[in-house]
């Protein structure tokens, strides 16, 4: 029997020129892709370390890529996200999940701040009567998002990549009627600056990292 609540990992295999490109200038595409692929890893592990719930990965290409073949994802079931902006891939992936389960999140892989309570917060706020909670980002993104039914509209017409797709994406909730909760803000790593805050504030333990300098 499956879990009533299921999570999924939206995530894209470390390749290079095609992971966190905005780093490629700072710290050299090698480096960023290696950025990506340790970040992508410590999200497997958090996510493995929370028993109250099933986890999925959903691969933004090349589902059979070696990284995901890593023990990390060990039962883990691996999806290939739906065509369509960011919008419609999570529409259509939660809608997938919904069919098999309660109540579903999203995350993605670059937030070093996500924590297991964290996430248990999003699902209790589901269970609670929320029909969508949000993880807002200081970017002004969100790093998570659950809901416990398929609500379509929530990610449509949304400017995906900056820092207006939060105000969108309640103004399309108060738009539909939809009741919403938010957790605390937290940021994610898209930037050069975010990068040094990891391993600042979360001792990254990327060895790699400490050899590199910001110039």
């Amino acid at each position: 029997m499956k879990h009533r609540r299921v999570l999924l990992l939206f995530a894209k295999p470390p390749v290079q020129g095609r992971v966190k490109t905005r780093l490629n200038g700072k710290f050299g595409i090698e480096n960023a892709t290696m950025i990506h692929e340790q970040l992508l890893y410590s999200t497997a592990r958090l996510i493995n370390r929370c028993d109250f719930l099933s986890p999925q990965l959903w691969a933004g290409f090349d589902p059979e890529h070696s990284s995901f073949k890593n023990s990390l994802f060990t039962g883990w079931p691996v999806y290939l996200q739906h065509e369509g902006d960011l919008g419609l891939r999570m529409a259509s992936a939660s809608a997938e999940a919904l069919g098999f389960h309660q109540s579903v999140v999203i995350v993605g892989s670059d937030c070093p701040a996500l924590t297991e309570q964290y996430i248990e917060q999003a699902f209790t706020a589901l269970e609670q009567g929320h029909e969508v909670v949000l993880g807002p980002a200081e970017d002004g993104g969100y790093v998570l998002v659950g809901l416990r039914r398929a609500i379509p509209e929530m990610f449509s017409n949304i400017d995906w990549g900056t820092d207006q797709v939060l105000v969108q994406s309640r103004e399309q909730l108060k738009e539909a009627g939809v009741n919403w909760h938010e957790l605390e803000t937290l940021w994610d790593v898209d930037r050069p600056e975010d990068v040094w805050r990891w391993q600042a504030e979360y001792d990254a333990g990327v060895d790699f990292l400490a050899g590199l300098k910001a110039q």
